[in-house]
C-alpha cells in the first residue's frame, strides 16, 4: 500500500493511520514542511526540542517570534512550531495569540508530541510542491490511497490559508481527481459547487460545531462538510 497526502496541513490523518510501506506527504506551505523535515531528522529534532522546551509564552515573546526572520531551516521550523502551538486555532497567517495558561499545553510538554511524530516521519517522502505533481506520481508498487484536505471552497481564503486556492485551483483539482486511477478520500465544505463538481463520486455529509473566530463569547458555528471517495468504503459493504 502507498499512501499520499497532497495537502497534509497539520497531519492529523497521517499521524493517526498506520504507516504505509511508502508514504508521501506534501504541502505548498514551505514553512510547514520545514517543521516536518526538522522533525524527521533525529539530530535536528533534538535541537528543535531543546529550543521550544525552554520557551515561555507571553504576548511580548509571541510578538518577538512573529517578527523573527529565519536564517535556516531550523529557525523556520522553530518559528512555525511555536506559533502553531500558541496562535489562536494554530493559524499561521497573520497570527494572534490564543495561548491559555490553564488550558494550553506548556512548552515543557511539547516534546511529548514531537518525539512520536518525528519517529513516524522517518523514511517518509516530504515534499512542497503543487498538488497535481503528487497525485500524478507513478506508484512504486501496489494500491495507492490518497487523503486530500484542500482549502475549502467557501472559506475565507485571506484569513485561514497561507497558500490559498483560486477558482481555477478548485477546478483543476476536480479534473485531476476525475482522471486519477488511484483511490482517494477527499474532505471538502458541503456547498453547491463541490456537490456538483464531484457528483459522480460517493459523498458522505458530516456536521459538527466549531469556532475559529478569535472573538470572546462568540457562538459556535455548525460546520457542514463532505467526505468524497471514488471507491465504496468498507462500512457500506
Amino acid at each position: 500500500m502507498e499512501y499520499r497526502e497532497p495537502f497534509v496541513g497539520g497531519g492529523c490523518v497521517f499521524f493517526a493511520l498506520p504507516k504505509a510501506k511508502r508514504s508521501i506527504i506534501n504541502d505548498k506551505h514551505r514553512q510547514l514542511i520545514d517543521v516536518y523535515e526538522a522533525l524527521s531528522d533525529t539530530s535536528m529534532r533534538s535541537e528543535l526540542i531543546k529550543m521550544v522546551s525552554s520557551e515561555t509564552v507571553t504576548q511580548e515573546r509571541f510578538d518577538e517570534v512573529v517578527a523573527m526572520v529565519p536564517q535556516n531551516l531550523l529557525d523556520s521550523a522553530f518559528q512555525a512550531f511555536y506559533l502553531n502551538r500558541t496562535a489562536y486555532s494554530g493559524i499561521l497567517k497573520n497570527p494572534n495569540i490564543g495561548y491559555n495558561s490553564i488550558k494550553s499545553s506548556p512548552p515543557k510538554n511539547w516534546h511529548k508530541r514531537m518525539e512520536p511524530c518525528g519517529e513516524k516521519l522517518h523514511d517518509v517522502e516530504i515534499m512542497s510542491t503543487d498538488f497535481e505533481n503528487v497525485i500524478n506520481m507513478e506508484p512504486t508498487s501496489g494500491t495507492v490511497l490518497m487523503y486530500l484536505d484542500p482549502p475549502y471552497f467557501e472559506a475565507d481564503q485571506t484569513r485561514a490559508y497561507v497558500e490559498s486556492f483560486t477558482l481555477e485551483d478548485h477546478e483543476r483539482l476536480a479534473q485531476v481527481l476525475k482522471k486519477t486511477k488511484h483511490k482517494f478520500c477527499l474532505s471538502y465544505d458541503n456547498c453547491e459547487w463541490v456537490r456538483e463538481a464531484y457528483s459522480e463520486f460517493y459523498m458522505f455529509p458530516l456536521e459538527w460545531n466549531y469556532n475559529t473566530d478569535n472573538i470572546s463569547n462568540s457562538e459556535r458555528k455548525l460546520g457542514s462538510e463532505l467526505l468524497i471517495t471514488n471507491y465504496k468504503p468498507a462500512w457500506l459493504e
